[in-house]
């Protein structure tokens, strides 16, 4: 993402109007960073846990864009199925969407005790991954 503050007058001439700086988002690179960031937060974690990819239960991401979890999913080559995803029906809930995911997931029986789950958090742009 990027502010964009132009060198100009604040009112535009030509067509009488007030320009001001916007905000100009850098998509394509943000869901590159995303993904990268995500999948190697996951591998981190395992690695770090002791454990192997084939022994995590179930995957917690931050609801940020199903576009992205799918990648991720696809990146390491681990099951979407086994990977919590309410996006569609709450949108991006910001910092509530972790807690809400894992609370709808216990519900729903899909994360039961004695199961390995990976959460995947959202922190200032960044990914660090909890075991549970």
């Amino acid at each position: 993402m990027t502010v964009v503050v132009e060198e100009r007058s604040p009112l535009d001439q030509v067509h009488k109007q007030m320009r001001v700086p916007h905000i100009v988002m850098h998509g394509q690179e943000l869901f590159k960073v995303a993904v990268n960031s995500m999948s190697e937060a996951v591998e981190i974690a395992v690695k770090k846990a002791k454990l192997k990819l084939s022994d995590i239960d179930y995957i917690v991401p931050h609801q940020a864009n199903d576009r992205i979890i799918t990648a991720v999913a696809k990146k390491l080559g681990f099951p979407k199925e086994k990977i919590f995803i309410n996006i569609d029906r709450y949108g991006n809930m910001s910092a509530a969407s972790i807690a809400v995911a894992l609370y709808e997931a216990v519900e729903k029986k899909k994360i039961k005790k004695g199961k390995i789950v990976v959460w995947l958090l959202l922190e200032r742009g960044s990914f660090p991954p909890l075991m549970w």
